[in-house]
């Protein structure tokens, strides 16, 4: 039984580093970075992507991804520090489109 987790375990970790080297793929072509911030920002068309992204930020931004699977939070991982170093004008008004500020 240790062993059956024990691979489970595994092949979600391979699950996961597959999916982070598959977004990392995508950071890189900058025209599809582009597009992806455009419809987050709402300033253009948005793909399936772009809709599941805009879809997961609130729960990103706001509940610490609480509610994400595995693979969103290893893709949450890459993305945040990503569009923090690249696209550090974006990232803000990212924030302030998603993010909802508690006032205590």
């Amino acid at each position: 039984m240790k062993i059956k987790i024990l691979l489970f375990f595994t092949i979600l970790a391979l699950i996961n580093v597959k999916a982070q080297n598959d977004i990392s793929k995508f950071l890189m072509d900058r025209p599809y970075v582009q597009k992806q911030l455009h419809c987050i920002l709402d300033r253009g068309h948005c793909d399936v992507i772009g809709k599941k992204i805009k879809e997961l930020l609130p729960e990103v931004l706001n509940n610490h991804c609480n509610r994400c699977t595995s693979r969103q939070v290893g893709i949450a991982n890459t993305l945040i520090p990503f569009m923090q170093q690249n696209y550090p004008y974006e990232w803000q008004l990212i924030l302030r489109r998603y993010k909802i500020m508690k006032y205590y």
